[in-house]
Parts: structure tokens; C-alpha cells; sequence
């Protein structure tokens, strides 16, 4: 009998060392596509960049749509740009979404490039969530709970996002 409890205990600890092992593995392959926030920019935009800058870079809005964040329970904007759409609450950027063939990354990837193009700059990414039926590349921003985010349509950029992770 206690043969048998440290047989199953020693089978027990190995299969926890292995299985920590590989969740460590999968946790470091996803840290290396972990983009610096500060430098990651769209159209000069980090997702850092206050509401205020915002509007001293890139001018008044088209248009601003008041509304309500009932994850973070306060008010929100979305400031309406030619082909870009930015998301704010209290100043802060949760949401930037670029469709215009002006919109380019720092790195110089702009929508319409090719899906090949955004590899080689950015590294693999990681693919679309399970169940997602939009074609997308995500690189987490370090440090912060956010996304730099493709959209892929045609195998070509069609739209490129910061996205903050609400939950």
C-alpha cells in the first residue's frame, strides 16, 4: 500500500513537473512576440498617447460619438478620423482602429500590405482565438494588458488595431 501511495505520488509529481514545463514553454513563446508600447506607434499613436495629443497630432475629430463603458463604468468618446476610429476613456486610448491605406505602423507596415510582410517585420504573432472567424495576427504590448492587432482580409492588411483587453 504505501508502495503503491509513492508510485503514484512520484508518477504524480512527474507529470506536474512536465506539464509546468510545457506551460512554461508556450508561456515563453508567446512572450517573444511582446512588442515595446512606447515605440509602437500607428500614424505616431502609441497606445499611450493621451486624448489630448491625440487631437494636437491629428486635428479636431470628423465627428465624436459620446457613450458609456460599463466595463469600466465611465464615460467613453470615439473620436472619428478619415479611416480611423480611436476609442477613449478618462483621456486614455482602449481601442484604435486604422482601415485607411494611410495608416502605417512604426515600422513601416501600412494596410494593404501583405500578410507575408507582417510576419517578416513583426515575428509569427499569435493567431486568431479559438472560434474567431476573422484572419488576424496579435502581438501583446509589454507591460500592458493590450494588442497590436492585423486584420487580415484576401491574405492583406485591412485593418491595423491597438486593442486593450478590457477583462
Amino acid at each position: 500500500m504505501l508502495f503503491s501511495i509513492r508510485s503514484f505520488l512520484s508518477v504524480s509529481l512527474l507529470a506536474l513537473a512536465l506539464f509546468l514545463g510545457i506551460a512554461r514553454a508556450e508561456m515563453e513563446d508567446q512572450r517573444k512576440y511582446l512588442i515595446d508600447p512606447a515605440t509602437t506607434a500607428i500614424n505616431g499613436i502609441t497606445i499611450t498617447t493621451t486624448e489630448r495629443e491625440i487631437i494636437r497630432r491629428l486635428g479636431k475629430p470628423k465627428s465624436v460619438e459620446k457613450g458609456y463603458s460599463e466595463v469600466e463604468n465611465k464615460p467613453s468618446k470615439n473620436l472619428n478620423y478619415d479611416g480611423m476610429k480611436i476609442y477613449v476613456i478618462d483621456g486614455a486610448i482602449y481601442n484604435f482602429s486604422c482601415t485607411s491605406k494611410r495608416c502605417r505602423t512604426d515600422r513601416g507596415v501600412q494596410v494593404s500590405d501583405s500578410k507575408a510582410k507582417v510576419i517578416e517585420i513583426y515575428g509569427p504573432g499569435n493567431p486568431p482565438y479559438e472560434g474567431s472567424e476573422n484572419d488576424t495576427l496579435s502581438y501583446p504590448l509589454k507591460g500592458i494588458d493590450s494588442y497590436l492587432i492585423f486584420l487580415f482580409r484576401d491574405g492583406k492588411v485591412a485593418e491595423i488595431e491597438f486593442f486593450v483587453d478590457f477583462v
